[in-house]
């Protein structure tokens, strides 16, 4: 049963009342391993944090969608410009320091896991999920910047996830609502797609977060989050 519950990472909403005694009770009856938090306020984030941890028998993770800065999820926190134009500006020293400062304040309120990098390269314009979030749609570039964010992230102690594996910058429908479902081959991913997640495992990168897409010719025609292979 605590295997279980240490895989299950349910969502914390600051928006819903239940949601934090909710989540205490997911802590102490569960023992989950961690939280995704939404819709936080600053002083409240890191109280509830604190009071989570402190009722855990194992370190919990909280978990965060701060690409473009912890302001993304917290009230008057930092935000930045989208993911793309620090593309545009190509430069490295850039991408560390952001990723460094947003480190810091995710250390404040008590986050420890960050859902970034984007490592999507995005080679389709019509993309409704991906576009501005991806650096661009060359693989070095993408390779390049993702490894300086996880470095930058990882120096100051949070843990960096690159997504979404494989690559999700192909598709032309929000995996949020639907399936999307690409005729893309293995050949065609090594040669695009899969760099930047090379090159974020050779980074030393903390995890990969999947993304819920299926490949008619890969595979077991599964989506990747579910797909044995």
């Amino acid at each position: 049963a605590q295997k279980i519950g240490q895989v299950i990472m349910p969502r914390i909403d600051f928006n819903d009342p239940e949601s934090i005694p909710r989540a205490k009770r997911l802590v102490q009856e569960c023992e989950v391993g961690g939280f995704i938090v939404f819709n936080a306020k600053r002083g409240l984030l890191k109280e509830t944090t604190s009071q989570l941890q402190s009722l855990s028998t194992i370190p919990l993770l909280f978990g965060c969608d701060a690409e473009r800065g912890v302001g993304q999820i917290v009230s008057d926190m930092t935000l930045f410009p989208f993911t793309m134009s620090l593309g545009a500006a190509d430069d490295v020293d850039l991408v560390y320091n952001q990723a460094y400062f947003i480190a810091k304040e995710m250390k404040e309120c008590g986050l420890n896991l960050l859902f970034a990098p984007i490592a999507d390269i995005n080679s389709n314009p019509d993309n409704p999920i991906i576009n501005m979030r991806s650096y661009g749609d060359d693989p070095d570039l993408v390779s390049r910047l993702c490894a300086a964010f996880i470095q930058g992230a990882q120096d100051n102690g949070i843990l960096a996830c690159a997504k979404h594996f494989p690559g999700h910058g192909r598709t032309g429908v929000d995996s949020h609502v639907d399936l999307p479902v690409l005729d893309t081959s293995l050949e065609a991913l090594q040669n695009s797609d899969l760099i930047p997640f090379q090159s974020s495992i050779e980074a030393g990168v903390a995890s990969i977060m999947t993304a819920h897409i299926a490949f008619q010719e890969i595979g077991d025609g599964n989506a990747v989050t579910i797909s044995n292979c």
